[in-house]
C-alpha cells in the first residue's frame, strides 16, 4: 500500500472509530483521533518501506524540524558549515515521519471534516516554507495534508493551491476516495470522501 492509500485509510478508520462515540460527527472537530487512526496505519509501513524502518513523532515541535532536516541531508559535520534559516513558523505538525534506509522525512497534518479555505491555504504556506529550507537541502521531501469532506471537493482543492501560487520548484497531487459509512441518510453521513493534498519536489 503506498502513503496516500495510508492515509486515506486513516481517514476512514477516525471516521469509522468516532461514529462509535456520536453519530454527530459533523459538529466536531476531531483532528487528534484522525492523526492517532493515520499513524496506526503508517506504522505498518508503506510504499514497500517497513514499518520498523519508520519513526513516526506525533505533535513535534516545528522548531527543530529544520535543523534536524539538514543534519539528515548533509550530515553533521557538514551542518556546522551551513548558514542556518531560521524557521519562520511556529506550533507542531501532527505528524512527522523519519525514514531510516533513505534518510529523509515526511510532514503530514490532518484536518476534521470540511475545513475552512484559510485553513487550507495556511497549510500550503507552511509546507512551502518547509521543503524550501536551505534552499531545499532539506530531508523533508513532501508534505500531505489529509482531511474529510461531505462532498467532492477536487475543484475546491485545487482553487486552494492556485490562490497560494506554489513555487516552480514544487509540484502538487489530489488523490480523494469516497466512503460509505452504512449509516442513514437521517444520521446526517451516509456518505464521505477523503482527500489528501501532497506537496513535494519535482
Amino acid at each position: 500500500m503506498d502513503l496516500v492509500d495510508r492515509l486515506l485509510e486513516g481517514i476512514k478508520s477516525a471516521v469509522d472509530k468516532h461514529w462509535y462515540y456520536q453519530k454527530s460527527i459533523l459538529e466536531v472537530k476531531p483532528e487528534y483521533l484522525f492523526t492517532v487512526a493515520t499513524a496506526d496505519e503508517l506504522v505498518n509501513g508503506f510504499d514497500g518501506i517497513s514499518g520498523l524502518d519508520i519513526e513516526v513523532h506525533l505533535e513535534k515541535p516545528v522548531n527543530p524540524i529544520g535543523g534536524q532536516g539538514l543534519i539528515r541531508k548533509v550530515g553533521f559535520k557538514e551542518y556546522f558549515k551551513i548558514l542556518k534559516e531560521r524557521v519562520t513558523r511556529s506550533g507542531k505538525v501532527d505528524i512527522f515521519i523519519d525514514i531510516e534506509p533513505e534518510k529523509h522525512s515526511l510532514v503530514i497534518e490532518l484536518k476534521g471534516f470540511d475545513p475552512n479555505a484559510t485553513e487550507v491555504k495556511k497549510e500550503i504556506e507552511r509546507f512551502i516554507d518547509f521543503l524550501q529550507l536551505y534552499n531545499g537541502n532539506t530531508a523533508i521531501e513532501g508534505c500531505y495534508l489529509s482531511f474529510p469532506t461531505k462532498n467532492d471537493v477536487r475543484t475546491w482543492i485545487e482553487k486552494q493551491v492556485n490562490a497560494v501560487g506554489l513555487p516552480s520548484s514544487l509540484t502538487h497531487d489530489v488523490r480523494i476516495k469516497g466512503y460509505h459509512t452504512n449509516e442513514d441518510p437521517e444520521d446526517g453521513l451516509p456518505y464521505f470522501y477523503a482527500n489528501v493534498l501532497k506537496i513535494c519536489r519535482f
